[in-house]
């Protein structure tokens, strides 16, 4: 059954018109949290890996300092609080 959007799927999932909603975890989990606490559970488990991309223009001046940003970063506590406030 398709769906115009997500939230539309979600508030069939919430309005039992729907058993489940398939759509990647992070994106489900930080929905559900913010538009639909308490109303949709976000079950454990995945279907497949799946990797976020950025996109830039080609030959960007900002591809080298994001990498740079995004690696210091994930040195860090914070992007261990990014990913448990957002994965979790």
């Amino acid at each position: 059954m398709p769906f115009e959007s997500v939230q539309e799927g979600l508030k069939a999932v919430a309005g039992k018109k729907i058993d489940a909603f398939v759509l990647n975890e992070l994106m489900l989990k930080y929905l559900a949290k913010k538009e639909f606490p308490g109303r949709i559970q976000v079950l454990p488990g995945i279907f497949d890996e799946y990797f976020v991309a950025m996109a830039l223009r080609e030959k960007s001046a900002l591809r080298k300092p994001i990498n740079k940003a995004l690696l210091k970063l994930m040195k860090t506590e914070k992007w261990s609080g990014l990913l448990n406030r957002y994965a979790r």
